[in-house]
């Protein structure tokens, strides 16, 4: 993966929420909307995963299956000693429609046998969703971008993405500026230093970019201005500070911006995040 690739991640954000932990019995359950994305470990045990517009995952062994996006689903127990799992919500910052979460295939798979750091890591991240340490927020934020950067370089691997920004940095032309962008969403960046970066023309640039990365480039830009903003406005900072910090500098443009994108001001994005 790309060295720079890692600031992608980390940008757009990535969080989880604990909604199950421990042994999973019987086969009637019920499809399950949980409304996210999702991530269920395996620990032990056979787990049948079945989705409801048809096709289903059989996992025999310790595993990561991740849903990325939101998808209705449910899982039964093969055997009658059940499935050991831990089960996590997972959210994209930004919006609905963010570019990091379209890369992914509908559901990954991921034997623990193939990667074993992080079979090392998941038990102690897990551990950590479940406690009230101190600085557990800041601690688990910093465990789910490596957590993404696993998962993405197994995809990328595996050749699993075919479009998004994963995609587009291994992409020489496009990834020089989606770097550009990454370092520098707060200029005033152009198309034509866009293009410039790429080394394309103008027209086979806008026309690259927007096919591999799934976006045109000023609005991939703008969902990672937001994505970047929400995480500054988790900080307490003032909203014009976080305007100016991601490139704007009217206040009024920047809370209209990011109301079309999140679907709310950012005063009320901050105040639904804290009562989560």
């Amino acid at each position: 993966m790309p060295e720079h690739s890692d600031v992608a991640l980390e940008g757009f954000g990535f969080e989880t929420d604990l909604v199950f932990v421990g042994n999973l019995c019987g086969r009637d359950r019920d499809y399950k909307d949980y409304g996210s994305g999702i991530i269920h470990f395996v620990r032990a045990g056979k787990a049948q995963i079945e989705m409801a517009e048809g096709g289903s995952i059989m996992v025999a062994k310790p595993s990561l299956v991740f849903f990325p996006r939101p998808k209705l689903h449910r899982i039964l127990a093969v055997d009658a000693a059940g499935v050991d799992l831990v089960c996590a919500r997972t959210r994209f910052l930004g919006s609905e429609d963010n570019p990091l979460a379209g890369s992914f295939p509908p559901v990954l798979t991921i034997p623990l046998d193939d990667i074993p750091a992080l079979a090392a890591l998941l038990p102690v991240f897990f551990d950590e969703a479940l406690s009230d340490g101190l600085g557990r927020r800041e601690l688990l934020e910093k465990f789910c971008v490596v957590l993404l950067i696993y998962m993405s370089r197994y995809a990328i691997d595996k050749q699993l993405i075919a479009v998004g920004p994963l995609a587009g940095l291994r992409d020489k032309q496009v990834g020089a500026a989606l770097h550009v962008i990454h370092r520098h969403y707060a200029d005033r960046l152009t198309l034509a230093r866009l293009t410039s970066a790429s080394g394309m023309s103008r027209s086979q640039f806008f026309e690259r970019f927007r096919d591999i990365v799934g976006h045109p480039p000023g609005e991939y830009l703008t969902l990672y201005r937001m994505a970047v903003a929400q995480k500054l406005l988790r900080t307490q900072k003032p909203v014009k500070s976080v305007a100016q910090e991601v490139g704007y500098q009217s206040t009024s443009a920047f809370v209209r911006k990011f109301r079309d994108v999140v679907g709310d001001s950012p005063t009320g994005w901050r105040e639904r995040d804290e009562q989560r």
